[in-house]
Parts: structure tokens; sequence; C-alpha cells
């Protein structure tokens, strides 16, 4: 419906769950809980004043900062004594919190006092600076043009990296066209927002007006059905709802709910414009930037690019157009957005709807159409749905409500990078399985308000059904719409609250092909009741919607009415919450025996991530009594990853004692946050044994080479410097990356050598990859000792040189490479573009080869890519390089773009 903007009271509940032909999770199918004790974590209330008051008025649209220090909102409730509405209270406004000062601050403050309007869709980049909201106030910036905008608020406009209590407010979008739903990318250099649908003569001053009637017609992807749907950040369905009742309508266009489009796209057929002077809406891209001293630029009109889907589809032989567009995202990156197109039948007298969802990379220009299985095949289903897209922070993986029934959407979910080669295919790879939501047993869930973190290594999500998660669902018979239908007011069966879920997909693909049982979500939405049971965690008693992710993954921001997830809320009305998740670190202490003085044992000790979400060391040092006695060493693995769930590092240890008697000390792990781990370590030192054992060198350096280049030999030599017979057993290579050595000669190994007597270990070193590249030599003697040799050397990067660095689309250039692993495959093209050419490296690693710069290629400076692969290497190697392309991009004619 044309120009109605819709609110949903949220107060008695916000949407659906359904059984659905066995499909979908619901009442007694399943226990309340399995596993009930969510992770360790600790929940916020953000919605609340400087004092940490919750005051009357709803709260949501959460958007969080990359770390998760700042949250934006909208609300009903005057937390800023900046608010005073007068006799407009409440007017819905947008506030961003501080969660590590306890400041909250209002973002859509007017010009000479109070805003004058409605302001919410809050979006903050990463580095929570700017935010990107909509408004209607007229007042917000002073020369606010007349109707509802879009608007970016600079929380640091002197640029000294110092946030004020203020904005200095920017209009980033066109005037008269009522732009809605903005996104901001993680660094602040672009927006994008749905132009609703509208009609050329009451908004005369729209961009390219003359253009702007019934989309013409773009050539389409492959024929893929399976529908649209309904991305709905409100927690009633609609893009903004009021959870808390507030007689604040809704500012963003919410367009009824409507089946899927499926079948190719007719790019021939002109478009039928019976309807006359109306336009169907876009999607717009605005690049910012700053002047000289920091300040955000009003944008001019060539920022604006105009992204349009195929004007037409052909479905089971009927004609549908382009109607209106809805439900868009921008991922973090800035390179991909993605939206809902909805369709009408072209034969007005039908009145018939179809949806799809669609991805357009802003870097290559291109689109594809997300909602299909993950082979690319129509998904089953002549009404069906899909809707709500969320992205990862390249694009490279993607989730949306797959809406098969109306009342029962389930979240899917897909990679289209599955090989990690940073090449996006047309189709996803389902992570593990296409539907995400699913309950711990494997059966698939209700689902709404997908939400990846950056890495797209977690998903979050809304849910009601059982038995999806950690904590203990409440059973409940009731009729609810937590994820209704946008504009469907009849209530349905509910099996309980709906729930935030988050899951790990790296792990549960991981699990899914070691055919292990598949662990419970991560309850986010847990309640502070008691009543559940000891060691149990309730769920909320309320609903809770629209998680969003810090960049990591590590908390989560969410709107819920609940009222003990917190401590003292009595507000009564909705809330934007935060959860941080805190897992730890655990091992057990180490005794490393009895060492003879002189001598040195090593173990490897296993250090284990509890609880959920990720978690980083910073740093490991050994402390105590006897700390000079025991070191890490050769290496560790803790400091170069991020554990997660299931996960586990090494830390090496080696006991050397300098005494005789007892020895302790302690290792600690220091995590980026949390608290540190220490492991106590032991030992005992004993008098030296009567046969000697000297090896020199100490240590070995085969300095730096390229990667599996191979070095010089070079030769270790024990000698029985004691008064009897030295035994030597095995004569093994250990620690970080035993593979990068090779033992080439040993007259050592099970050998008794007589006083005064040698031998000889010969030990030759490939790197497997780039970097320093540690191992140890073991050497065990006298039946339960052992002396290591410490490897050293470190893999060098292959380079990549163009020549010449400046070009034009058709040039030939040459690219000449060193360093590449002897008869290894390099791929050579632009990074984000699939690979141009291949070639061979020479024996010594080197190749020269022409290239051609294709005319695809966009203007600018653009990174070349080579990559690597060969037998041995750990990791494929990468160089890049880069080259301006000065002219001659060309663009495909699958979208119409308009500046």
């Amino acid at each position: 419906m044309q120009g109605r903007h819709k609110r949903r009271v949220w107060a008695s509940g916000l949407v659906v769950s359904a059984v659905v032909g066995g499909l979908v999770a619901g009442y007694s199918a399943f226990p309340t809980s399995s596993l009930a004790a969510v992770s360790p974590g600790a929940t916020v209330r953000v919605s609340v004043t400087d004092a940490g008051e919750g005051l009357p008025g709803s709260s949501y649209d959460p958007s969080v900062s990359a770390d998760g220090r700042w949250v934006a909102f909208s609300t009903t409730a005057p937390l800023d004594p900046a608010d005073d509405d007068g006799d407009r209270r409440g007017d819905l406004d947008v506030y961003v919190r501080d969660t590590v000062n306890g400041r909250t601050r209002l973002v859509s403050h007017g010009v000479g006092g109070t805003a004058v309007g409605t302001s919410a869709l809050p979006s903050i980049s990463g580095d929570g600076r700017y935010i990107a909201f909509w408004t209607d106030a007229t007042n917000i910036p002073a020369d606010a043009p007349r109707g509802r905008r879009i608007v970016v608020c600079d929380r640091d406009p002197d640029g000294d990296g110092t946030f004020g209590d203020g904005c200095a407010h920017t209009v980033v979008s066109g005037s008269d066209y009522d732009p809605v739903n903005p996104h901001i990318s993680a660094d602040g250099s672009l927006v994008s927002y749905e132009v609703p649908q509208g009609t050329i003569g009451l908004l005369s001053s729209a961009p390219n007006a003359a253009a702007a009637r019934k989309a013409p017609n773009a050539p389409a992807a492959a024929a893929t059905p399976d529908p649209g749907g309904n991305n709905t950040p409100g927690p009633g369905g609609s893009n903004t709802p009021d959870p808390g009742g507030s007689n604040t309508p809704s500012p963003t266009f919410s367009p009824s709910p409507s089946p899927s489009p499926s079948g190719p796209v007719d790019p021939e057929e002109p478009v039928d414009d019976t309807f006359g002077d109306y336009w169907t809406g876009w999607i717009e891209l605005v690049s910012l930037s700053t002047d000289d001293a920091g300040r955000l630029r009003r944008p001019l009109p060539e920022d604006h690019t105009v992204v349009e889907a195929p004007g037409a589809l052909t479905v089971d032989g009927r004609r549908y157009t382009v109607d209106h567009y809805a439900d868009s995202t921008l991922a973090a990156g800035g390179g991909h957005v993605a939206f809902v197109a909805r369709y009408e039948d072209a034969d007005p007298e039908r009145f018939a709807t179809r949806s799809a969802v669609f991805d357009h990379e802003i870097g290559t220009e291109s689109f594809v159409r997300l909602d299909v299985a993950a082979d690319g095949t129509p998904l089953p289903g002549f009404a069906r749905e899909a809707g709500q897209p969320a992205l990862s922070g390249d694009g490279s993986r993607y989730a949306y409500v797959d809406r098969a029934d109306r009342d029962a959407p389930v979240v899917r979910a897909y990679d289209r990078d599955a090989d990690d080669d940073g090449v996006l295919t047309g189709d996803g790879v389902a992570l593990p399985t296409e539907v995400a939501s699913r309950t711990t047993a494997g059966r698939a869930a209700l689902g709404g308000y997908p939400a990846f973190s950056a890495d797209g290594r977690y998903l979050a999500f809304a849910t009601p059904s059982l038995g999806t998660h950690n904590g203990v669902d409440t059973a409940r018979d009731e009729l609810d719409r937590c994820l209704s239908d946008r504009d469907s007011d009849r209530r349905v069966p509910s099996p309980s609250h709906c729930d935030v879920v988050v899951r790990d997909l790296v792990v549960d693909a991981a699990r899914a092909e070691a055919d292990l049982p598949r662990l419970p979500g991560e309850l986010v939405s847990a309640s502070l009741r008691e009543e559940c049971g000891a060691g149990e965690t309730c769920e909320g008693d309320g609903h809770s919607v629209m998680p969003v992710l810090t960049a990591d993954g590590s908390a989560v921001a969410f709107a819920s009415e609940a009222t003990d997830l917190v401590a003292g809320d009595a507000n009564k009305s909705a809330d934007v919450f935060l959860r941080r998740f805190e897992p730890a670190l655990a091992a057990e202490p180490v005794d490393l025996g009895t060492v003879p003085l002189g001598s040195s044992a090593l173990a490897d000790v296993p250090v284990r991530h509890t609880g959920f979400g990720p978690l980083a060391v910073a740093e490991i040092v050994v402390e105590g009594a006897h700390a000079t006695d025991f070191a890490v060493f050769p290496a560790e693995t803790c400091t170069a990853q991020v554990l997660h769930v299931t996960g586990q590092c090494v830390v090496s240890v080696r006991f050397q004692p300098t005494a005789v008697g007892p020895r302790t000390a302690t290792v600690r792990l220091v995590p980026v946050r949390g608290a540190p781990l220490d492991i106590v370590v032991t030992g005992v030192g004993a008098p030296a044994p009567t046969g000697g054992f000297t090896a020199l060198p100490a240590g070995l350096d085969f300095g730096a080479r390229a990667v599996l280049h191979q070095s010089p030999v070079r030769p270790v030599t024990v000698t029985n410097t004691g008064d009897g017979p030295l035994t030597i057993g095995a004569v093994t290579l250990a620690g970080a990356n035993p593979g990068d050595y090779r033992i080439t000669a040993d007259t050592c190994r099970n050998r008794v050598v007589a006083v005064d007597a040698t031998c000889r270990i010969d030990v030759r070193h490939q790197p497997r990859g780039v970097g320093d590249r540690p191992a140890v030599l073991r050497v065990d003697h006298s039946a339960t000792l052992s002396h290591t040799v410490p490897l050293t050397g470190a893999g060098s990067a292959p380079t990549l040189t163009p020549s010449p660095t400046v070009v034009k689309s058709g040039d030939v250039i040459r690219l000449n490479g060193a360093n590449f692993p002897p008869g290894g495959t390099v791929r050579l093209g632009f990074r984000g573009l699939p690979a141009d050419l291949t070639v061979k490296a020479a024996a010594d690693g080197s190749f020269s080869t022409p290239f051609v710069v294709m005319a695809h290629v966009e203007t600018g400076l653009r990174p070349m890519l080579a990559t690597a692969t060969a037998a041995g290497l750990a990791a494929p190697l990468e160089a890049e390089a880069e080259l301006l392309v000065t002219r001659g991009s060309l663009q495909p004619p699958d979208f119409i773009f308009r500046n």
C-alpha cells in the first residue's frame, strides 16, 4: 500500500510460531531443555539514563559498534535532559549509549532545542563516530529540506578522536522522495537506504523523474524462484515497530506481504506503464567523504548511485513487474547491499504478487539472486516468500528468512566463498544445513531477524521454538505475533517466548562433517530468575528480537520486553540490552618430573576454550619462585589464533632446573578480555648423571628463504662428555612447525655412544609458510631424559610486480613474480574478481607473463592478486600489487544505475 507508514504494538508479544506439517518444532515435541545452563556472560540494559535508570517508553532498533562499546537505538523515553519534548512527549528519538563509561546521549537533537518530529532506525559505524538515521524533524539539521530524510550524525566533527555530547548533522539523502531504512558501512564511507514507491506528480524533485516510472527491464541471473519475504527489524513485523505501543507512527514504509517470484526475467518485453506517473522505488548508495578539516561533506549528486532490480519476472507463464523495494541491508565492509524486490502481476485484475532477494556487489556492479537452494535451484512452493536478508562483513555469507508458510518462517544461511579464495560464487553452500534455525535435535525451528558477525562465523536470530538453546523454555499455549507477517494482525500459536539465540556456524559445520551431535544454540535473552532449578537458566519472561552482533561475535545487542534480564527492570516497557559473552581458558597443572641438572624436559600443555564466543590470548608469561627454571619453549599456538567453542591451543613448556630439589612456577595466559589463566608447572631438579650429553651447536638458525625452497644441510654433533656410556634413543622433530624441517642423516638414533665419541644428525629446512617457522630437534637419552636443539627459520613472502603500474582498460602489461613455490600454480587477477590467468612458477620460484587488463575492471587504484598453490604448502600463498586503472571500465546491463 503506497505511502502508508505503520506501527506495531509490542506490549502483548511479538509474533508467531506454528507447527506446520511436522517441519517446525512446536509444543511438546521437545523437552524444555536438555542442557539448561547458559554459558557465562553479562547482560546490561542499554536504554537507560546516565544514572542507569530505565524510564517508561519503548526502545528498539539496536545498532552496535564493532567492539560493542557503543549501542545506538530508537526510543520514546526521554533519557537525556536535552530530550525535552514538552507536549510532543512520546516522539521517537535516536540515542547512543557508551557501555564503558555509562553515558547516554541524544543523537536526534534539533537546532535551537528539541527536535520537532520523529527520528528512528539508527545505524552506527564500526568505531561509533557516525550514526545514520531516518528523521522527519523539521530542525535536523538547521537547513533541513521538507519531508523525510536520511541524516548522518558525526560525533567527532573536529576530528580530534574525542566524541562530544552532540552531533554535527549532515543530510545525505536526496529530497522529496521519502527514503527509509538507512545503513552505514563500518568505516563510515558509504550509506545505503531504500526509496519506496511513489507518484511523480507528488515527488517531482526525484532524481531523473522521467525515468522513475516502473523500472525498465534488466536481464537477470539464472531463473530462480522462491519468494521474497519479510525483513522486519521491528518486533511486531513492520520495519519500525512501536514496541511499547506509543502513538507515534512508524517512520518506515511497510508494504503488504507478498509471495515470491519464480522463473526467469524477461528482458525483452516492455514494461506496462498502465499505472501512469508512478515510480517503483530503488535502493540508493551514497559515498561519504570529509573535507581537509575532517568534517563530513554534504554529498554531491555524483556521490549518489541508484540500484534497481530486474523490471519484470515471468513465473509460470505470468508476467510480474517490479512494484517496490524493501528490507535492504549493507554489508559492514561496504562491498555488498542486499534487498528485497516485490513484484505485482502485470494483469491488474489478478492482484497477485511475488518477491525476490538480491545481492548487489558494489565493486563489480553485478548481482545475484539469493533466495534459492544451495545448488541454485528454486525452492519448492507456490506462494513462498523470502526476506530479511543479512550479510557478513564481506558479503560472502548471507542469510534470509524463508516463509514457506506465512506462519512458519525459518532462517536459511549460505556461504558464497566456501573455498575461501576470495571469489564469491553465484550459489551459496549451506552452513552447514540450509535451514540454520534448528533445534538441538536437528529439526527445523521457527526463526527471524538473522544477523551475522562481520566474519560470518556467528549467526544470531530470534525464535519461539522449543529446544533450540541451552536454557529452559517456558512452554506456553498462547497466540502471539513475535515473528508474524508484517501486515497481519491475527495471532498464531507460539510454543514459547521469542528468544535471541546465537550459533557458531563453523563449529556446526565441523561437527556435522564429523557426524557428531549438534550443540545447543547459545541463549542470549537469559533470565536472572532462579525458579528453573539449580544450574539451569530460564529464558526471559517476554519476547526478545532484533539481534545485532559485534564484529567478532563477542556481544549481542537486542530489543526485549522481558523484565527479568537484568535486576531492577521496572519501567514496564521494551528495552534495548547488550549481552557480552565471557568465555574462559582452562588447563590442568603440569608436572615435568625429575630432571638432572644440565638437562631439560618438555611438555605440551593443552589449553581449552570454555563457555561461548571468541577468545584471544594477548600474552603468555612465566612467573613465580622458580620462573627462570621454566620457559615457554619451543613455541605456543595460543597467541596466534582466536579460540572458539570446542577449540584449544597448546603451550610447550621446558623445564631446565638450575638447582636440586622441587621447583615450581606459574605459566600465565592473559586474554584480551577476561580473567587470566594460571597453569601451575612443577618439576624436581636432580644431580647431573655420570654420562654427559653435549650437543653443538646449541641451536640451528637457517635464516629466511622463499617458501618451499630448500636450505643447505646443517649438522648437530652429539658428544659423550661423561665417564660412562651414553645411550641415545629416539631422535625426532617437534614444536610448532616440525613439517618444515627434515632429518636427512642420523648416526645417533638408538645407539650407545662411548666416552668422548660423537654422532651426527643432519637437518634441512624447507619453509611451508610465510614468517617465522620455529621447531625443535629432540634427542632422547639416558632412558628418561631428553635434549632439545632449537631450530629457527623463516619463509619469505612472494612478490608480484606489474609493469607498467598505470594502465587503461584493454592494455597488456607484464606481471613478474619472485619467491613463489618452485613449480607451483599461480592464479593471477584482481582481488574480488575471478582469476584471469594461471601460470607455473619456475624452479627458482619466478615467473614473467603478459596480462590483459579486461574492460570490466573498475577504474581507480585496484589491487592485483597472485595466489599460489603447491603440494606441501600449509596454506595458499598470496602476493598483492596495486595497479592504477585510468579509464575504460564498462558496466554490465543487469542493473540500472543513475547518478
